[in-house]
């Protein structure tokens, strides 16, 4: 999804606060910047990338993917789109249930906000960073997807907590 830009002035916010922000910023030597964006009313009205970092470069973002996925699943569950108890995958596009092993048909939306989806460490490795330059195809689930489900988890779901990029990814 894409945002509209408009200048700050346009939408009734300081341009020179905005400068003031990013100059302090850059001020503080333990503070690494990648980059900002400010949005008011649904347009962004500033945007900047620190080098080496670029609006096209793919960034992981950790655990500020956790907390805005968390947020996000919040909404859709308040507005009825989905249950915490259903089953992740039959969530996703293009995935066959049948063909999945036994422990990814039972992970659900919950076990993937509570990092609990039975892998015994992070899964997140170099096949789904290769996955992630790949193009999407049209009926078969996200290369990224693909990646990840082709590798079971050790322990029942639900069962094993392990800070984990790839419960957050299907989240």
């Amino acid at each position: 999804m894409s945002l509209p830009h408009i200048s700050p002035s346009a939408a009734g916010v300081d341009a020179a606060g905005i400068r003031d922000l990013v100059t302090a910023l850059n001020a503080v030597p333990r503070i690494e910047m990648h980059s900002i964006a400010i949005a008011r009313a649904g347009s962004v009205v500033a945007e900047g990338y620190w080098r080496p970092y670029a609006v096209d470069r793919p960034h992981l973002l950790y655990s500020v993917s956790k907390t805005w996925t968390a947020t996000a699943i919040g909404v859709l569950v308040a507005e009825g789109h989905l249950a915490l108890d259903d089953p992740v995958c039959r969530l996703l596009p293009g995935v066959d249930l049948s063909t999945l092993a036994p422990r990814w048909r039972t992970v659900t939306v919950r076990h993937c906000l509570q990092m609990a989806t039975g892998h015994h460490t992070d899964a997140w490795g170099a096949d789904q960073v290769a996955a992630a330059g790949r193009a999407a195809v049209p009926g078969e689930p996200d290369p990224v997807v693909a990646s990840i489900l082709a590798h079971e988890p050790e322990h029942e779901p639900g069962t094993h907590f392990a800070y984990n990029q790839v419960a957050t990814y299907l989240a």
